[in-house]
């Protein structure tokens, strides 16, 4: 009787000498209790955890804990905008055992912020993520993208490559071999999304004011204002002198996408203060060739008889060895639209010319002294050039129309016309010491590239495949138009293809994927690129897996 007495005795002795209160099995804390089955690798559904399979099948569990790492502003394990809010957790002192923590990966989809909050309260909103559904739900699935959705068994699946788009089920076809043929409308985008804008400014005296404010806003007016519209715009800078004083064309910067290269070339515009003769054929026809031009030139004074005065112009081929293009005479980008902007106050082409009563005229020799020249570059000559490079134009006639004429033949032969009145072009006349003279420019190359008409045709394509293919494009029975269709830029063409197959047979049980690429081409650009899935499929082959 004594011995059972004295058990208990002892055993609270041995109590107190351990110096901490004994646990009782309600204070044993579900951490610990994860850390155990985590350790022991037992898979476990504690209402206090979150299991997600991820992409290996592999359990993964996040816990809501202020001392977990999983919370920390480090943390890896969650990269979605939300992050930024959960560094918040690491302040609390407490677990969070919000009853939140047993939504399913399923609502992927409340990642979007709640914009229909009207209490104002942005203060609780952001200290708490708890206050906020949408955010505990991205704490709660740290694997959940934004860019990711989650389908019925668990699995997540890429938003962007959505197989039943109206897009993705208009470039799929599916071919038998030997079946029935497959009717199709394909639309293809004409935008013209890359354009090199090709300045050419007069130097005669008379555009003092317009150099002035160039210099002032090519940067600011011109260039930001093009590139507002149309991002991928390069631009450079051509300048018409006069045939006596020996400047009658320059390239002064070849086409950049540099703003600062173009305003220090601007930036060099000097007035010209003596001759006449403004050679405008012979500017448009270098930038567009950037051939070789030796030309010999005899001058007359007006209303005299020539006598030994003499002019040659000797212009070197272009050499556009480190630029960014090597098109034309400005080293133009390939795919891109050149537009030649020719601001001018002087009659095309500034020559005096034969007049009824015989007075004498300016004459180009084509061999003097044993050597050959060119005669002049006339606005068709120059047209004919610019038409090689596919080039638009854009003429701005300042302070006089002299040379509305001129502009009028040089829009009209490389077909400069707006789509819905091809009698408009695109030139514009500007007010002398207009303020808005670069401004006017900008303008004028957006209205182009807006509202141009274009000539498109469809191209399509061989794509290599790992069958025994070797003309993909042969899938393609016929379409409609073949000839070039006339579109305002930026407007969808419309092409109406026949497929077929009676090229490939398919013995075997899974279907064979080819593809076809087809493109919409027009005013030498390719406008847009599609590609077109074709399904070839195999045998039946449920009898022999029976």
């Amino acid at each position: 009787m004594k011995l059972r007495f004295l058990i208990p005795v002892f055993a609270f002795l041995f109590i107190l000498s351990c110096g901490d209160d004994p646990i009782s099995p309600d204070e044993f804390n579900d951490e610990d209790q994860q850390t155990i089955e985590n350790d022991e690798n037992v898979p476990h559904d504690d209402e206090n955890s979150e299991s997600g399979n991820d992409s290996d099948g592999n359990t993964d569990t996040t816990y809501d804990d202020a001392d977990s790492t999983n919370d920390s502003g480090d943390s890896q394990s969650g990269n979605d905008a939300d992050n930024a809010d959960s560094n918040d957790d690491t302040s609390d002192s407490q677990p969070d055992n919000d009853s939140d923590d047993t939504d399913s990966a399923d609502d992927s989809d409340n990642n979007v912020p709640d914009n229909n909050d009207t209490t104002g309260d942005d203060d609780a909103d952001s200290s708490d993520p708890t206050n906020d559904p949408d955010e505990q739900e991205d704490q709660d699935n740290p694997e959940t993208d934004e860019d990711s959705t989650t389908d019925a068994d668990g699995e997540q699946n890429d938003a962007d490559h959505d197989s039943g788009s109206e897009t993705e089920e208009e470039l799929e076809v599916t071919l038998p071999y030997n079946g029935d043929s497959v009717d199709r409308t394909i639309e293809l985008d004409t935008e013209i999304k890359k354009i090199d804008v090709l300045l050419m400014v007069e130097l005669y005296s008379s555009m003092s004011a317009a150099h002035d404010n160039l210099k002032a806003n090519v940067k600011t007016a011109i260039i930001d204002g093009i590139r507002s519209k149309i991002p991928d715009s390069a631009f450079g800078l051509v300048t018409l002198g006069v045939v006596e004083a020996g400047n009658a064309y320059n390239l002064a910067q070849p086409i950049t996408t540099d703003p600062n290269l173009v305003r220090n070339a601007v930036d060099g515009i000097t007035k010209t203060t003596s001759g006449t003769r403004t050679y405008h054929g012979l500017a448009l026809w270098e930038a567009a060739s950037g051939e070789e031009n030796k030309e010999y030139l005899i001058l007359c004074d007006n209303n005299a008889v020539c006598n030994a005065k003499y002019k040659t112009i000797n212009i070197s081929p272009v050499d556009c060895s480190g630029q960014i293009g090597n098109r034309g005479g400005a080293c133009f980008r390939d795919n891109a639209m050149p537009v030649f902007v020719m601001a001018s106050t002087q009659n095309f082409n500034n020559f005096l010319r034969k007049k009824n009563n015989g007075d004498s005229y300016d004459e180009w020799r084509e061999s003097v002294n044993g050597n050959t020249y060119t005669l002049e570059k006339t606005a068709v000559k120059a047209a004919t050039k610019m038409n090689d490079i596919n080039a638009k134009f854009i003429g701005v006639s300042y302070k006089t129309n002299n040379p509305v004429n001129g502009f009028k033949s040089v829009a009209g032969n490389t077909e400069s016309q707006d789509t819905a009145n091809p009698a408009n072009n695109f030139n514009i006349s500007v007010a002398a010491d207009d303020e808005t003279f670069s401004a006017q420019i900008a303008e004028a190359v957006i209205n182009l590239k807006e509202n141009i008409k274009l000539e498109v045709k469809a191209e399509f394509k061989h794509v290599d495949n790992e069958y025994s293919v070797t003309d993909t494009t042969s899938f393609v029975k016929s379409f409609y138009p073949t000839a070039e269709q006339t579109v305002k830029a930026g407007s969808a063409a419309s092409f109406d293809v026949t497929f077929e197959n009676k090229i490939h047979e398919n013995n075997d049980c899974a279907p064979h994927i080819f593809y076809i690429t087809v493109e919409a081409a027009g005013e030498g650009l390719l406008l847009d690129s599609r590609d077109i899935k074709v399904v070839v499929p195999g045998r039946d082959c449920t009898e022999s897996l029976k």
